[in-house]
């Protein structure tokens, strides 16, 4: 008969390496600046770079909280710097090359640019942070639905927003913005799932909330991808 020897640790030499990998772990997320953060969730989101030259179709549907849902779609080509939004019952128009094209409906060509830097921009995060320009504060160790996450500082001159990423897989859980600073001006967008196209990841749900009272605004569904 083999008679294996059984080890016992003391319990203060257990608390101690306990302690000695808290401190590193926090040593490791203090060393971590903001744009470091943003740069490894831009990796989880976007491991190839696709959305720099993504061409693609997005199906939305949106829902407000009266019950109604409205279906939609963006195309994308970002490598010919075009793009085309169509919303059902509303209007259809096409941006390419910054010459704005209404082709259905009626619609500003201001409010449709603003439509265009809205869905570029919103769609494309994390990513559309290494957009030029784009000034980091600080970032802060943080717990966003029971995860640890980092609260990650963005200011850009009438916006600051504020951008909750999980601290082990670096995947963007959530984001809010106020304008000018005002803590009693600004909304929060709740995150869920991904869409996947190529190795491209894409939050699929995104639930509105005005701040600071969170009052529900509506939920926007990304339903699907295509070339």
């Amino acid at each position: 008969m083999v008679v294996k020897k059984v080890y016992f640790y003391p319990m203060k030499s257990i608390i101690f390496s306990v302690a000695l990998l808290s401190m590193a772990f926090n040593g490791l997320t203090q060393s971590l600046s903001s744009a470091d953060i943003i740069k490894k969730s831009i990796a989880f989101h976007d491991p190839e770079s696709i959305w720099p030259t993504f061409q693609g179709k997005m199906n939305f549907s949106e829902s407000r909280p009266d019950g109604s849902i409205r279906s939609s779609y963006a195309v994308f080509d970002l490598q010919e710097s075009a793009f085309e939004i169509y919303r059902a019952d509303n209007y259809y128009f096409a941006i390419e090359n910054d010459i704005f094209q209404l082709i259905e409906g009626e619609l500003e060509e201001e409010r449709g640019r603003t439509m265009r830097d809205y869905y570029l921009y919103l769609w494309g995060l994390p990513m559309k942070l290494n957009d030029e320009g784009t000034k980091f504060g600080h970032s802060i160790p943080s717990n966003y639905q029971d995860k640890s996450t980092f609260k990650v500082e963005v200011i850009y001159e009438e916006d600051t927003w504020y951008f909750e990423i999980d601290q082990t897989t670096y995947q963007m859980l959530s984001y809010s913005f106020f304008k000018n600073a005002d803590p009693t001006h600004g909304e929060r967008i709740e995150l869920n799932g991904l869409v996947t196209y190529k190795t491209l990841k894409i939050p699929k749900s995104r639930s509105w909330y005005q701040l600071p009272e969170e009052k529900f605004l509506g939920t926007d569904l990304l339903d699907k991808i295509e070339p």
